[in-house]
């Protein structure tokens, strides 16, 4: 298969399309292809995604590989949801019962 390799590497939160593009003619096969993606992925750990595609001569593309990167610190943080502090979602603290009448006009006789 002759031909280059176009490879899309995006940050976290960006698109593949969006990210920047990069054009090699070394990279002719899947496994090549992954630990390439690894290596840059050591290299660079705020990559969220690399893509490669095999472009022939004729125009046509093929995709060798997606790889998403497992080290990167923005995936792999736990957020609480929005809008809570201490409090579980979704549960409302109530105000605390007053007592009821005849409680009240026992506790005036003592």
């Amino acid at each position: 298969m002759s031909g280059i390799t176009e490879i899309y590497i995006c940050k976290f939160g960006e698109r593949l399309e969006d990210g920047a593009l990069q054009t090699t003619d070394d990279i002719r096969s899947r496994d090549h292809a992954e630990r390439d993606a690894q290596e840059l992925c050591r290299r660079d750990p705020t990559i969220d995604k690399i893509a490669y595609y095999s472009i022939r001569e004729d125009g046509k593309n093929r995709h060798l590989l997606t790889y998403t990167n497992p080290f990167n610190p923005r995936r792999n943080r736990k957020e609480p949801p929005r809008g809570t502090d201490d409090t579980r979602a979704g549960i409302r603290l109530r105000k605390p019962a007053t007592p009821a009448l005849w409680r009240r006009i026992l506790s005036w006789f003592g």
